[in-house]
This record gives C-alpha cells, sequence and structure tokens, in this order.
C-alpha cells in the first residue's frame, strides 16, 4: 500500500490461478474513463521502473488489472478494474516506463456469443435473461489454451430492476420471468444470435433501458434513472474542487479529490456557489500521479430530476 498526503493506493495484476502481482509502491501514473453506455470503460496505467521479470508477467493478453484506492484509516476500494489489452515498456528519460492498456469486460464484451430462440409471447425477459447469462461465462485463449478475461458477475439487484422496468411482479437471473405484458416484438418465436453485447444494446434500447459493466460487474438502469441509492453529497467539504460549471443542457461538471463511489449512474447532492440540487453522473474521468498532486474525478451529470435550486452562497458549502 503506498501513501501519500493520507491517500492510499494499491494496484495489482491476477493472473488466473497464479498468486495476484501486486505493483504497489512504485511511481503510478493512471487515468480511467467511466461512461453511462455499455462499451467496455478504458484505463490507461504508466508504471515505472518495473523489474524486466514482472514486465514479461504482465505482458500477457487477458490477465486482468485493479486499481484501488481510500484515504487515512479507510478500507481500499477498487476504482477502476479491466482485462489487459496491452503492455509495453520504454525508456522515458533516465527511468523504464511500462505502459499498461486495459478496459473493463473488453473479452466479455468482445468474446461472448449467444445463439438461442425468443418464446412465443416473450415480453423480453425470458431473452434478457438468457443473453445476461451467457455474458457472464469464461472465455479460453485458444493460443494458450487458458481462461482469460475476468469474470463477470451480475448485480444482486439486476433481477428487481428487470422485473420493475419490464412491468413484472417476480423476476429471478438466471431464470425465466414469468411474463405479464406481452411484447408484441417476440409474439412468435424468434432466432437471436451474433455478439452477446450487440444483442443487448439492441433489445434494452427497445424496453427503455441501459446496461453497463463495471469493476467487472453487470447492471441495468431505467434510461432516466440512476442505482437507487441515496444521493452523495457533492461539496467543498466533501471534496469538491473550484466551482460546479453549468452545462446548456441542464447538466453539470464538477472536479473533486477521487472518490471510487462517484461513477456513472449514481446520483449526487452538488452544493455550490451556482448551484444546488440532485444530479445523474453520466461520465467519471479518474487520474492520479502516487508521487505527484493529480488525484482527481472530473464528472460530468445530466439532471433527468428536474430538482434544483440556483442560491447565493456566502462561501462554498455554506448559505
Amino acid at each position: 500500500m503506498a501513501f501519500l498526503f493520507n491517500r492510499n493506493f494499491e494496484i495489482k495484476v491476477d493472473q488466473g490461478n497464479k498468486p495476484p502481482l501486486d505493483l504497489t509502491g512504485l511511481h503510478t501514473r493512471f487515468s480511467c474513463e467511466k461512461t453511462a453506455e455499455s462499451s467496455p470503460d478504458i484505463i490507461e496505467v504508466e508504471i515505472f521502473n518495473l523489474s524486466k521479470d514482472n514486465i514479461n508477467k504482465i505482458q500477457l493478453y487477458g490477465d486482468t488489472i485493479s486499481l484501488s484506492a481510500s484515504y487515512g484509516k479507510t478500507e481500499l476500494e477498487v476504482f477502476a478494474s479491466g482485462d489487459i489489452t496491452s503492455a509495453k515498456a520504454a525508456k522515458s528519460g533516465v527511468d523504464r516506463a511500462t505502459k499498461i492498456n486495459a478496459a473493463d469486460g473488453v473479452i466479455a464484451y468482445t468474446e461472448s456469443t449467444f445463439n438461442g430462440t425468443s418464446p412465443k409471447d416473450d415480453n423480453g425477459s425470458v431473452i434478457i435473461n438468457s443473453l445476461f447469462s451467457a455474458l457472464t461465462g469464461q472465455f479460453v485463449n485458444r493460443r494458450k489454451s487458458k481462461l482469460h478475461g475476468k469474470q463477470l458477475f451480475l448485480s444482486s439487484s439486476i433481477a428487481y430492476k428487470l422485473g420493475l422496468n419490464l412491468g413484472l411482479a417476480t423476476s429471478q437471473l438466471p431464470g425465466t420471468i414469468t411474463p405479464e405484458i406481452p411484447f408484441s416484438g417476440y409474439n412468435r418465436p424468434t432466432a437471436v444470435f451474433g455478439l452477446t453485447a450487440e444483442n443487448l444494446n439492441n433489445i434494452c434500447a427497445r424496453f427503455g433501458l441501459l446496461w453497463t459493466i463495471d469493476n467487472s460487474m453487470v447492471d441495468v438502469f431505467s434510461v432516466n434513472g440512476d442505482n437507487g441509492d441515496f444521493p452523495i453529497e457533492v461539496n467543498n467539504s466533501t471534496g469538491l474542487i473550484g466551482e460546479v460549471e453549468l452545462l446548456d443542457n441542464g447538466g453539470c461538471e464538477f472536479t473533486t479529490l477521487l472518490n471510487p463511489k462517484l461513477k456513472p449512474l449514481v446520483g449526487v447532492n452538488v452544493k455550490s456557489l451556482n448551484t444546488m440540487g440532485k444530479y445523474r453522473i453520466i461520465k467519471a474521468v479518474i487520474s492520479g500521479d502516487t508521487n505527484g498532486n493529480d488525484w482527481y474525478t472530473k464528472c460530468t451529470c445530466d439532471n433527468p430530476y428536474g430538482l434544483l435550486e440556483f442560491p447565493l452562497f456566502d462561501n462554498y458549502g455554506t448559505a
């Protein structure tokens, strides 16, 4: 665990059946862009002066990397993880820098395929269940005859939320949801095949749903909804830096100290000089440097709630 300015940081590479490779303690720079879309979040990491042995160990497509952070004595929390897509070492002045590119769930997203048929009068629930279950399989690197890519898991609340959004009384994953509202698009058996992710994109869009991969966890949301948790407070006492920028679409942008809990489709209560109200994060860009000052989360938000005030403040966070 690395400490600087009361910050804690940990970086590890998971290599399947081998013990995780702990790279904590070396000078590390990182950035991660997380969005409210299903496409994998992109992670870029630069580690300085890794040993040649460790460089060789992480140059395996499909191994997974995870980054965690916290403050003081609080427990570390993962803010970015993904399947490694490339790793390359090169000289950077007097140092040797190893650049690692990864993406959250990219192996499952690009390699999971589906071949099935929706039953007659399926309201969408049966086929969506089947697609989500297919996405959580494990995938074999044919060249090396070994499993690769981090296995995805379904959020514990996904079945409940699917039930609500499809207008159903009960729902369970994996398994079949009893249809109550027939969906005319599947009034007869329909073949569904191809990439699992593409099929999920198409079918969820028809129901007004979003699905995401976040730190290997698959979840689903209403297009105008959030994760359903209590909104996170964003103000000067919780790490807000500078002023909140108001956007023409009714949303806003703000920057805080790195906070693993600030991520897409999370509700936030923002309190600053120029706005006070609830927003929904649709993009979060996380960046940091273990040997420098960069340690931020920059959020872009929309406002599907319509709950805003525009007070005049004497100073940040107090009326």
